[in-house]
Protein backbone atom coordinates (compact mmCIF):
# COMPACT_ATOMS: atom_id res chain seq x y z
CA UNK A 1 0.00 0.00 0.00
CA UNK A 2 2.75 2.87 0.58
CA UNK A 3 4.07 1.90 -2.92
CA UNK A 4 0.29 2.27 -4.57
CA UNK A 5 -0.08 5.73 -2.39
CA UNK A 6 3.00 6.81 -3.94
CA UNK A 7 1.90 6.11 -7.52
CA UNK A 8 -1.16 7.74 -6.40
CA UNK A 9 0.47 10.51 -5.26
CA UNK A 10 1.55 11.24 -8.99
CA UNK A 11 -1.12 11.82 -10.44
CA UNK A 12 -2.51 15.00 -7.74
CA UNK A 13 -1.96 18.49 -9.31
CA UNK A 14 -0.32 20.98 -6.80
CA UNK A 15 -2.39 22.12 -4.61
CA UNK A 16 -4.43 19.05 -4.88
CA UNK A 17 -5.02 16.35 -2.26
CA UNK A 18 -5.20 12.79 -2.16
CA UNK A 19 -7.16 10.81 -0.18
CA UNK A 20 -6.66 7.39 0.46
CA UNK A 21 -9.32 4.82 2.84
CA UNK A 22 -8.87 1.44 4.00
CA UNK A 23 -9.15 -1.21 6.88
CA UNK A 24 -6.67 -1.16 9.51
CA UNK A 25 -5.23 -4.34 10.38
CA UNK A 26 -7.62 -5.52 13.19
CA UNK A 27 -8.06 -9.19 13.71
CA UNK A 28 -11.82 -8.99 12.82
CA UNK A 29 -10.37 -9.54 9.12
CA UNK A 30 -7.62 -11.41 9.69
CA UNK A 31 -8.64 -14.71 8.18
CA UNK A 32 -9.81 -13.19 5.15
CA UNK A 33 -7.73 -13.13 1.60
CA UNK A 34 -7.58 -9.16 1.32
CA UNK A 35 -5.80 -8.28 4.84
CA UNK A 36 -2.59 -8.10 3.08
CA UNK A 37 -4.11 -4.62 2.11
CA UNK A 38 -4.82 -3.22 5.12
CA UNK A 39 -2.55 -0.65 6.84
CA UNK A 40 -2.37 2.46 8.98
CA UNK A 41 -2.27 5.82 7.39
CA UNK A 42 1.12 6.51 9.20
CA UNK A 43 2.38 3.37 7.46
CA UNK A 44 1.93 5.29 3.99
CA UNK A 45 4.01 8.31 4.53
CA UNK A 46 7.30 6.87 3.30
CA UNK A 47 5.54 6.69 -0.09
CA UNK A 48 4.51 10.35 -0.50
CA UNK A 49 6.79 11.82 -2.70
CA UNK A 50 8.69 15.21 -1.94
CA UNK A 51 6.31 18.30 -1.88
CA UNK A 52 3.58 16.62 -0.05
CA UNK A 53 2.15 17.57 3.88
CA UNK A 54 -0.01 15.37 5.48
CA UNK A 55 -3.42 16.84 6.78
CA UNK A 56 -5.34 13.84 8.59
CA UNK A 57 -3.20 10.95 9.54
CA UNK A 58 -5.17 8.73 11.86
CA UNK A 59 -7.33 5.58 12.54
CA UNK A 60 -11.15 6.37 12.59
CA UNK A 61 -13.22 3.60 14.77
CA UNK A 62 -16.58 2.68 13.30
CA UNK A 63 -18.53 -0.32 14.40
CA UNK A 64 -20.05 -2.97 11.64
CA UNK A 65 -22.31 -6.52 12.38
CA UNK A 66 -20.65 -9.63 11.24
CA UNK A 67 -22.37 -12.64 11.53
CA UNK A 68 -25.38 -11.19 13.53
CA UNK A 69 -22.38 -9.49 15.77
CA UNK A 70 -21.74 -5.86 16.72
CA UNK A 71 -17.45 -5.26 15.56
CA UNK A 72 -15.40 -2.25 16.30
CA UNK A 73 -13.29 -1.98 13.76
CA UNK A 74 -10.89 1.06 12.20
CA UNK A 75 -10.73 2.75 9.19
CA UNK A 76 -7.02 4.29 8.31
CA UNK A 77 -7.26 7.65 7.05
CA UNK A 78 -4.90 9.20 5.19
CA UNK A 79 -4.83 13.05 3.70
CA UNK A 80 -2.55 14.97 2.25
CA UNK A 81 -2.21 18.01 -0.09
CA UNK A 82 0.59 19.00 -2.50
CA UNK A 83 2.13 21.93 -2.13
CA UNK A 84 4.14 22.18 -4.57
Amino acid sequence: MVEVAGRLATAVAPGGHLLVVGHAPSEVFEHHSHHHAMFLAEDLLPGLPEGFEPVVVEQRPRSVVRDSVRVDIDDSTLLARRVG
